[in-house]
């Protein structure tokens, strides 16, 4: 047998020892709760913190990302 034949079965026994030793990793756990709570938490968070630095930014910015802008052309 060749070197470049040895090569590929060694690749192959590899992949083949790494497969089966994957079935012995233990499984992921789930997430605790409700995920769409959680999603909607982190949204809700992110977004707070996107509307408060526009405040700083400008007043304007602030209105629109709070969804109080009174101004139609912008909203």
């Amino acid at each position: 047998m060749d070197t470049t034949s040895k090569v590929i079965f060694a690749a192959i026994a590899l992949g083949l020892w790494a497969n089966a030793m994957t079935s012995m990793l233990p499984k992921a756990q789930a997430q605790r709760g409700d995920p769409l709570v959680f999603d909607l938490g982190t949204i809700s968070a992110s977004l707070n913190s996107i509307a408060r630095a526009l405040d700083l930014l400008d007043r304007k910015a602030s209105d629109i990302a709070t969804g109080t802008c009174t101004n139609r052309k912008l909203c």
